[in-house]
């Protein structure tokens, strides 16, 4: 598999510890050095099974699928999503699908807030998000909704122009950066921040704004 050098440069290096809802503006920047894609992957498996400390930064699709996957599969508990939608060139991607669905099957809460309509075209357009309509329909650990305008607007308020994220036991964290690069910083212990995100969540699932 081939992959573009601009890609791994942006996934190079450590980020520095940030303070809440505050993006450093040089996570912004291409990284110095290039990373090849197996020694990318296989460094993210280790921070996320370590629970390594500190930010790093995750640029393009591919990249994406990794770092996604590996939060997936190390979630226990809670696993909390807010996107436009249900990405298919990373959600519908064998990898993330299959740890998706473990988790589904695992027990792990799940909570999918989006902001494109969550529809039944939309539905059958994923078949990640089809698989986890399918999982809430039979009750129990999944639950996804649309968020009002209103209360995408609080979301940007808090985080900015760069408000999408996934959360895992509130303690693992990717927020993206650029929906047409994919790119994003994560952190696979970074308890403070997570935990604000994931009350983000689960505020907009308790608020009676949301609708199905």
């Amino acid at each position: 598999m081939t992959h573009k050098s601009s890609d791994a440069a942006a996934n190079c290096g450590e980020v520095e510890k940030m303070t809440p809802f505050v993006i450093p503006a040089h996570a912004h920047a291409e990284g110095a050095a290039v990373i090849p894609y197996d020694r990318y992957a296989e460094g993210v498996a280790m921070r996320a099974s370590m629970k390594k400390e500190g930010w790093f930064l995750n640029k393009g699709v591919e990249y994406a699928k990794v770092c996604v996957k590996e939060l997936v599969l190390n979630t226990k508990n809670t696993l909390y999503i807010f996107n436009q939608r249900m990405d298919e060139a990373v959600a519908d991607t064998n990898d993330v699908y299959d740890a998706l669905q473990d988790a589904a099957y695992r027990g792990v809460e799940i909570r999918l807030l989006l902001e494109e309509p969550y529809c039944a075209e939309n539905i059958q357009n994923s078949k990640a998000l089809h698989f986890l309509e399918f999982a809430k329909a039979a009750g129990g650990n999944v639950d996804i909704k649309t968020a009002s305008g209103s209360e995408i607007e609080k979301i940007k308020e808090i985080l900015g122009s760069d408000y999408h994220f996934m959360v895992g036991d509130e303690s693992m964290v990717r927020i993206e950066l650029g929906k047409i690069d994919y790119r994003a910083i994560v952190s696979y212990n970074e308890t403070a921040y997570a935990k604000q995100l994931h009350s983000l969540v689960e505020t907009a699932f308790s608020n009676h704004t949301f609708s199905n």
